[in-house]
């Protein structure tokens, strides 16, 4: 009985065009319909998902930036440190806290994280140096952090716009223009060689013809 049904279907759709057609129109349309609903379930999950890690990331430089401020009162704070003063050794506990915490946060691999953090530990173990000497670490320092936090913000940016994340290649893009950005003098003379080595052996020299944004600091570069 159902093979006979089935036959006749087969036998009317053949004779009558306007039934096949309307049929491969209406599989069409359910095709369509259930593609479009699993692209869009895709999108809204994705679309979630970013959300959710824009806001930890926010939160994250937010609370990164309060360790830094902490650091730098710190800092300032022990400018007149002597070790047998009970209140200090407490700043000193506390900086060097911050100094791990900090630590575990950050990339210790990225150049201005392990510039930042080297001069950190260095004002820990000499606290008692001149002032004039003090102040200049501090100018590099605060220079230091800017660069860490704004390259960050701008990587949020970028990522939250892609929708993924973003190559190592386009995240050192970020930072050496930044950084050029904030303070020439300071990239010229601590950071420009460093940044010069690590791009090359990231073959950035073609990313750097397709990002015309970084195009001045990486000339800069490599222009030894």
């Amino acid at each position: 009985m159902e093979l006979v049904l089935l036959a006749n279907v087969k036998e009317n759709l053949l004779m009558d065009p306007v039934l096949l057609a309307a049929l491969i129109s209406g599989i069409g349309v359910i095709l369509s319909a259930l593609i479009s609903g699993y692209v869009a379930r895709r999108t809204a999950s994705k679309r979630e998902y970013i959300n959710t890690i824009t806001v930890e990331r926010a939160n994250w430089i937010n609370n990164l930036r309060e360790q830094f401020i902490e650091i730098n009162d710190l800092l300032e704070r022990s400018r007149d440190y002597t070790p047998l003063i009970a209140r200090n050794k407490e700043r000193l506990k506390q900086l060097r806290y911050l100094h791990n915490q900090i630590d575990l946060q950050m990339n210790p691999s990225e150049l201005t994280v392990k510039e930042h953090q080297k001069i950190i530990l260095d004002n820990i173990g000499k606290l008692s140096q001149s002032s004039i000497k003090y102040i200049s670490h501090k100018k590099y320092i605060n220079y230091l952090q800017q660069v860490i936090l704004k390259s960050e913000w701008s990587r949020l940016k970028v990522e939250a716009i892609k929708g993924e994340e973003i190559k190592k290649i386009e995240n050192l893009s970020i930072v050496i223009t930044t950084a050029h950005k904030i303070n020439k003098t300071h990239f010229e003379k601590s950071l420009k060689k460093d940044f010069s080595n690590e791009f090359k052996e990231l073959n950035g020299e073609v990313y750097k013809e397709t990002i015309p944004v970084v195009k001045e600091a990486l000339n800069l570069v490599e222009n030894d």
